[in-house]
C-alpha cells in the first residue's frame, strides 16, 4: 500500500471512529433522555443541554469535520511524515469518543470526574504531540513555528526536539494530575493554563537563542 493510500485510509478511520459515538447515541436513543448536556462549566457541572438528537450528533459531526478539513489541508504529510499527519488527524476521534462517553454516561446515571478525563485527554495528546513533533521539517503547517526559526533548519529542528520533549514532560505532568488532583479542579485549571503558557514561553527563548 503506498504512502498516499495509507493516509487516505488513516483519515477515513478517524472520521468514521468520531462519527461512532453518534451511531452509539442512535442505537440507544430511545432510552435517553429529552435533554442532554452539550455544555459544562468549570466546575464540572453540566450548565446547557439541548435535545437528545442535537446532543449526540453535534460532537461527533464536529469533530468528523474538522478531521477531514485537516485531512485535505494537511494531505502533503501523508506521504512525508506520515505519523504526524496520523497523530493530528486522531486527535478528533479521541476527543469525540471521550467527551461524547461521559456524557453518555451521565445520561445513564453514571457519573464521571470530567476534569479527570480533560486532564487525561490533555496528557494523551501533549504526549503524543511532542513525540512527533521532533520529526517535522520546516512547513507552513506543522511544529513550532517561530518566525526566526524558519528560515533556519538547524534551529528549527533543535526547537522542534526540545519542544517535543517538555511536551511529553508536560503531557506526563498531567496525567499524574488526572489521578492525584492536587488543588482540585482550580488545580487542574491552573495546571493547563499556566503549564502551556510557560511551555509557549520555554521554547520561544530556546528557538531565539539557537538561531542566533
Amino acid at each position: 500500500m503506498t504512502s498516499r493510500n495509507k493516509g487516505i485510509l488513516t483519515a477515513v478511520l478517524c472520521i468514521v471512529i468520531s462519527l461512532l459515538p453518534f451511531l452509539i447515541g442512535l442505537i440507544l436513543y430511545n432510552k435517553l433522555p429529552d435533554q442532554l448536556p452539550i455544555h459544562y462549566s468549570i466546575e464540572g457541572e453540566a450548565d446547557a443541554f439541548a435535545d437528545k438528537m442535537l446532543s449526540i450528533s453535534l460532537l461527533p459531526g464536529i469533530c468528523a469535520g474538522l478531521a477531514l478539513i485537516l485531512a485535505i489541508a494537511l494531505h502533503s504529510f501523508a506521504e512525508k511524515s506520515p505519523k504526524v499527519f496520523a497523530s493530528v488527524l486522531f486527535i478528533w476521534p479521541l476527543l469525540s469518543c471521550s467527551i461524547q462517553g461521559m456524557m453518555l454516561c451521565e445520561a445513564f446515571g453514571f457519573p464521571v470526574n470530567d476534569m479527570t478525563i480533560t486532564m487525561i485527554l490533555m496528557g494523551i495528546i501533549f504526549a503524543g504531540l511532542g513525540n512527533v513533533i521532533p520529526t517535522v521539517r520546516p512547513n507552513g503547517w506543522v511544529g513550532v513555528r517561530f518566525p526566526w526559526i524558519m528560515d533556519d533548519e538547524d534551529a528549527w529542528n533543535k526547537t522542534q526536539r526540545f519542544t517535543g520533549m517538555l511536551m511529553v514532560l508536560l503531557g506526563i505532568l498531567f496525567l499524574i494530575e488526572a489521578f492525584a488532583m492536587i488543588g482540585g479542579t482550580s488545580g487542574a485549571i491552573a495546571l493547563l493554563l499556566w503549564g502551556t503558557i510557560i511551555l509557549v514561553v520555554i521554547a520561544a527563548i530556546y528557538s531565539y537563542a539557537v538561531s542566533r
